[in-house]
């Protein structure tokens, strides 16, 4: 596989690194410096060949990754420092796109803005690769609360701490926020390219750049006449979802995947939810407004049921028309019901009778399916949404990763020698800019 521009950048440096330290070992061991001996000439023409091998070699690169990055946008440089021999070590929490965005708020709290693969549980104060638990997984802990074996799992663990009033046991945030992290990585609006916040307190508020200013020419001696860029504030206010998940005792101690699939389980809950409510939440009694009826977005009404991409491509033509437009090559993605998405596949041409292929503006889009998008909405309970844009204007915002609780007491669980296990979150979701979003509404089968 080619190596990015990053990886080439990293390896010239150490090679660099290396030449140098050849030539300043021989600088340094007289006065007046010492010329290189026949072993350290031959090692330092080495290093300085191959950075000039990788010079050559991150050009061709870098006209790739320029050409093939929609937009033109910049990608940010790897986290992390060089040591005293010149090996680059990368930094707790950074990952391909680099280490989250941190910011203050108006509180002077410090938050932490998320992209697509980083984790809750890398942000520092979560423990992270260098924690207490590291290595250990929620599993390793929900198998201690059942075998009480916890020498096995956590030989410097105190269970003391960890005991509520029930008997019960809450997992440590440092573990429990990799089940919030396995649902972001399952969502399918995470995928698209919604974003986190990890909240500090229990409101946050963010400044968002709703219409970029004017830029006007101006004659010789003349004033500009100037324009203000629109911004607004969006607020989120966590809201909080959770559920109770029993289990026979004999089940959980006796099956060697339970611990896995619990896992799996309660993070394929939370995506499911968090989609559900990101794309079509109604704002109501403890729920979050999602992306469909928010003010300034984007429409496209009254679809019926498609023979084309017709409806898509005008909602592509919307958002590059639109104010705070999308340009015609920055990369949108569209998300769509499973129904509809088998509806499109299956057009076919009149003439050749073969499959529909989508234009160009479709194509080059990212497609996702969700079953988190429903098939009974409009007035006969039939109709579907589908959403376009760039999905990266959708906040997730995080109070809390995810409390997990452990217990076989609690209602009738002891008599019935039952396990309960209790998750949960509180997540606010906001709109940065909605105009770079659009709505394809009642589509039809």
């Amino acid at each position: 596989m080619a190596m990015t521009v990053r990886e080439l950048q990293i390896r010239r440096e150490t090679a660099f690194r290396a030449a140098r330290a050849v030539y300043e070992k021989a600088e340094s061991e007289a006065a007046g410096g010492r010329d290189m001996s026949a072993a350290e000439q031959k090692e330092f023409d080495r290093h300085t060949d191959e950075v000039a091998a990788i010079d050559s070699r991150m050009s061709a690169a870098e006209t790739l990754e320029r050409f093939g990055a929609p937009g033109q946008r910049i990608c940010r440089p790897p986290a992390g420092h060089w040591d005293k021999d010149g090996d680059f070590h990368a930094s707790r929490g950074a990952n391909a796109v680099g280490d989250p965005v941190r910011f203050t708020d108006e509180r002077g709290q410090v938050g932490y803005l998320l992209e697509r693969g980083q984790k809750v549980a890398e942000l520092p104060g979560k423990g992270g690769s260098e924690g207490r638990y590291s290595g250990r997984h929620i599993g390793h802990y929900i198998r201690a609360c059942i075998t009480g074996d916890w020498k096995r799992d956590f030989e410097q663990f105190s269970m003391s701490g960890n005991v509520n009033s029930l008997g019960g046991y809450l997992v440590p945030d440092e573990m429990s926020s990799e089940v919030i992290d396995l649902a972001r990585a399952q969502s399918v609006l995470q995928a698209a390219g919604s974003r986190s916040v990890v909240m500090d307190s229990d409101t946050l508020k963010m400044a968002t750049l709703i219409l970029d200013p004017a830029v006007e020419a101006k004659g010789e001696n003349s004033a500009f006449v100037g324009s203000d860029a629109a911004f607004s504030a969006i607020l989120f206010c966590p809201k909080t979802f959770g559920t109770i998940v029993r289990s026979s005792m004999e089940l959980a101690t006796d099956s060697p995947n339970f611990v896995e699939e619990i896992q799996k389980s309660l993070a394929a809950g939370c995506a499911a939810f968090l989609d559900k409510n990101g794309l079509v939440g109604t704002g109501g009694a403890n729920q979050f407004l999602g992306i469909q009826g928010r003010t300034g977005l984007s429409t496209v009404t009254s679809a019926g049921s498609p023979t084309s991409y017709a409806k898509w491509l005008t909602a592509a033509q919307k958002l590059w028309d639109t104010p705070a437009n999308v340009l015609a090559d920055e990369k949108m993605s569209y998300i769509l019901s499973p129904r509809d998405a088998a509806k499109l596949a299956g057009l076919t041409e009149a003439t050749t009778n073969g499959y529909l292929q989508p234009p160009w503006p479709i194509a080059q889009m990212d497609r996702f399916i969700t079953s988190a998008l429903p098939i009974t909405q409009g007035v006969a309970l039939n109709e579907s949404s589908s959403f376009v844009g760039r999905f990266q204007e959708c906040i997730f915002a995080l109070r809390t990763g995810a409390e997990i609780r452990i217990s076989d007491e609690g209602e009738d669980a002891f008599q019935k020698y039952q396990l309960l296990i209790r998750l949960v979150c509180r997540v606010d979701f906001n709109l940065a800019r909605p105009a770079r979003l659009c709505e394809i509404s009642g589509i039809l089968a």
